[in-house]
């Protein structure tokens, strides 16, 4: 299996029982029933405000011709899905990223980048027009250096349309490491469900993967979901929010601090008090997220459904790729032909967990050893017996843990699954693609199974440091509400590779 590692420069921002026996407060494993949270929505002020300067004017030669359509006839004609509006700073982790955009069949772009907000003459870096729905800042980007961008329609009649506001722009590498679980041209058989589990793994069927992918090595950890959250917080894709007060349908917090997309109609990640227990590992000062000291490395959690879609997009904004999820507001479905970021299904899950061979378990056995990975009273040294586990030290370990080398005087074995991911097993249940039916593996097809087309519950995979030995397995199925937040559910990322 190959690795793809994206440099990073910034490494900051994106436990429990022991063998004395069960401590006074025990966690539920997943799969409870998900409990209405209520979230704030007080906006706070934008982090960094843009200096202001003189209005943006067209350059010379650029106001000849008809006058173009009007700014929402404009709007509807052109969209790049994902962009922010003005205001703060968009920082992409590549220093070339390609924009993309959606609209009329007939229409292409043109973009400009400059060095002033105002585009004044001279001040132009780069200004291209493409029919294509796509176009590379060919230009690129510096790291600490602001820049200018803007984009309007380019129809064949050479009517152009309004300029957008000015976005401010950089470049800020971003470690994201990922592998090929299954490379272009290949294709995996393997045996899905477990034959001796609960019903709603069984049975146990031949499923085909066709589609190459890849995915994350590990669940994003609390400083990469820090940095991609203070991102979208910095360029306008998210927002604090404070009170008592509803921000999505069902979703109520119980104490202030949620982040959630800009218009406060969806929650994207909990602090403080969660649906399910308390967040460990994340925490708001002074309008950034941070995580808590030593958990810096530690699994994330506390994230939504929709907060995981909307960290996907923005990565895949980030990166220069197409997104994958369609604006919350529409009813459209998730893009299957886009090379950005997504969740996996749960057959691309499991077969990265468990890989082709016979067994259950891809080093044998028919339970999980508690050396290879983080689950209730497996004993590894971030267990705590006091309550509350998730205040004290607990209940996460850091995400490759289990490496097989000796940690004081616990000594681990190799973790990885088959494809070489890590966290695979326990640690943090992990956000899949799929809607949850306890009885769709009867009906699955065998062939890239999609999961059902609809239902109340997303798929969640994995297991956590919560979840009994017995219940822990490459098979094991979990669902969630999709806009509750857990204290064992975190996110890892997957994308489509060109067959």
């Amino acid at each position: 299996m190959r690795v793809r590692r994206i440099p990073l420069s910034a490494a900051v921002v994106l436990l429990l029982l022991s063998c004395a026996g069960p401590p006074a407060l025990i966690p539920p494993p997943l799969t409870p029933p998900a409990r209405d949270t209520a979230a704030p929505d007080t906006a706070i002020p934008p982090l960094e405000q843009t200096p202001q300067e003189p209005p943006a004017a067209s350059p010379p030669g650029d106001s000849a011709g008809p006058p173009g359509p009007d700014p929402a006839a404009e709007a509807a004609a052109l969209r790049l899905p994902g962009f922010p509006a003005p205001g703060g700073t968009l920082a992409f982790a590549v220093p070339r990223p390609r924009l993309w955009w959606s609209g009329r069949l007939d229409s292409g772009a043109r973009i400009q980048l400059a060095s002033r907000k105002d585009f004044a003459e001279g001040s132009i870096l780069f200004d291209r027009e493409s029919p294509e729905g796509s176009l590379v800042l060919e230009e690129g980007l510096e790291e600490k250096s602001i820049r200018y961008l803007r984009y309007r329609s380019a129809p064949p009649d050479g009517r152009g349309g309004n300029w957008s506001d000015p976005v401010a722009v950089t470049f800020r590498p971003l470690e994201l490491p990922m592998k090929t679980v299954l490379a272009p041209g290949k294709t995996a058989s393997f045996s899905m469900g477990n034959r001796n589990g609960p019903d709603r793994e069984r049975p146990e069927h031949p499923v085909t993967l066709t589609g190459p992918y890849e995915m994350g090595v590990g669940p994003l950890t609390n400083s990469q979901l820090a940095e991609i959250m203070n991102r979208m917080l910095d360029c306008g894709l998210a927002v604090f929010s404070r009170d008592r007060t509803l921000v999505g349908p069902g979703v109520v917090s119980d104490s202030p601090g949620v982040v959630s997309d800009s218009s406060g109609g969806a929650a994207y990640l909990g602090l403080k008090t969660l649906n399910y227990g308390f967040q460990f590992g994340l925490e708001e000062r002074n309008g950034r997220l941070h995580p808590r000291k030593g958990r810096e490395n530690h699994p994330a959690v506390g994230i939504s459904r929709p907060g995981a879609e909307a960290v996907l997009n923005a990565l895949s904004l980030f990166f220069g790729r197409r997104p994958v999820y369609p604006d919350p507001s529409s009813a459209a479905p998730p893009d299957r032909e886009a090379d950005g970021f997504r969740l996996p299904t749960e057959a691309e899950w499991e077969y990265a967990a468990r890989g082709a061979g016979p067994g259950l378990f891809p080093w044998g056995g028919t339970s999980v050893d508690p050396r290879r990975a983080n689950f209730l009273r497996s004993a590894d040294p971030f267990e705590t017996t006091q309550p509350d586990p998730t205040t004290r030290g607990g209940p996460t370990t850091p995400v490759g843990f289990y490496d097989g080398k000796k940690k004081g005087a616990f000594s681990t074995l190799p973790g990885a699954s088959p494809a070489g991911l890590l966290d695979m097993l326990g640690n943090v249940w992990e956000w899949c693609e799929d809607h949850f039916d306890p009885g769709y593996y009867a009906a699955s097809p065998d062939r890239d199974p999609p999961g059902p087309g609809s239902g109340d519950s997303r798929s969640v995979r994995g297991g956590a440091w919560n979840t009994p030995r017995a219940e822990v397995s490459p098979a094991a199925r979990g669902w969630y509400k999709p806009e509750g937040f857990s204290y064992s559910i975190g996110l890892r990322p997957a994308r489509s590779l060109a067959r």
